[in-house]
């Protein structure tokens, strides 16, 4: 994976400098045969198989950088090259971890994205949530109330689902087996309590500064984090470092009555039932009107 290396002054200058130079044909000549004979010297030495970073050590430690470039016109300080070359280094040994660009990537292409999450406020579960979701438009939120009771939790489970580009929904009630469809405005700003997709938004658009955490395993997977602050609340990404894909999502917020924390396990372009998001409402289903506004 490639990154961005920022150049400091010195070797910015010795690069300015290299291009600026032009040296003869001579100096060409002698550079080459110079760089060939280094080479060979240094293949020579290798007895036995190394691994690619104890060879790179190795050539710091060991080889004589004045002895490729001698030609007057290509003079350049040791130090600056030194700096090239361990930024060459940098970028061969990197790669093992995902960057939060990269991570993002995975929240702006993809299929479907299912997860599951509880909401608590000062550490007081208050409900969970399954979460379906069918790029682009279709919604499908199963809520039930986290109090540690099992009949209470099964009693208040609602079913909510939404067409976002025909601004329709359905809501379910299964203990009562009730029917409320509704419509709605898809362009109304809603908090993250009531728009389940809210958070995703403000990852993908995210432009500011990161704070990256250190490695620890979740589920097997050993993860690398990202956390920033956006719209009053802090958002925590937890990515493995093999597939790049996030797989666990943290939200904070301490305003007022936003107080809330959320942890969602999420899952990507996973095969889903087309009638999770169908408005049609089952034949079980008694038909109640919303109320009015």
């Amino acid at each position: 994976m490639k990154q961005t290396i920022n150049l400091d002054q010195n070797l910015r200058d010795g690069v300015t400098q290299m291009k600026a130079q032009q040296p003869t044909t001579a100096a060409y000549q002698k550079m080459q045969h110079n760089l060939q004979n280094a080479i060979q010297d240094y293949d020579a030495a290798i007895n036995e198989p190394v691994t690619l970073i104890d060879r790179l050590k190795d050539f710091f430690l060991t080889f004589s950088l004045s002895k490729i470039l001698t030609p007057p016109s290509l003079a350049i300080s040791t130090t600056t090259l030194t700096v090239a070359l361990v930024a060459t280094f940098v970028i061969l040994l990197s790669g093992t971890q995902p960057t939060f660009a990269k991570v993002v990537e995975h929240f702006s292409h993809f299929k479907t994205l299912t997860y599951t999450s509880q909401f608590s406020s000062q550490n007081a579960p208050l409900m969970s949530l399954k979460v379906f979701y069918q790029a682009p438009a279709f919604i499908r939120v199963e809520t039930a109330p986290d109090t540690g009771n099992s009949e209470n939790h099964q009693n208040g489970k609602t079913v909510n689902i939404l067409n976002a580009a025909t601004g329709s929904g359905l809501l379910l009630f299964p203990s009562v087996k009730m029917a409320v469809p509704y419509s709605f405005d898809p362009t109304k700003e809603k908090s993250i309590q009531d728009d389940p997709l809210k958070w995703l938004g403000l990852v993908q658009n995210y432009q500011g500064d990161v704070t990256e955490l250190p490695e620890k395993i979740i589920d097997g997977e050993v993860v690398h984090g990202y956390q920033f602050k956006e719209a009053g609340m802090t958002i925590t990404i937890w990515a493995t470092t093999d597939s790049q894909l996030p797989i666990k999502l943290e939200l904070t917020s301490n305003q007022g009555k936003q107080n809330f924390q959320m942890q969602a396990k999420l899952a990507f372009d996973e095969p889903l039932d087309g009638s999770l998001f169908s408005l049609t409402i089952p034949n079980d289903y008694q038909q109640a009107e919303p109320d009015q506004e």
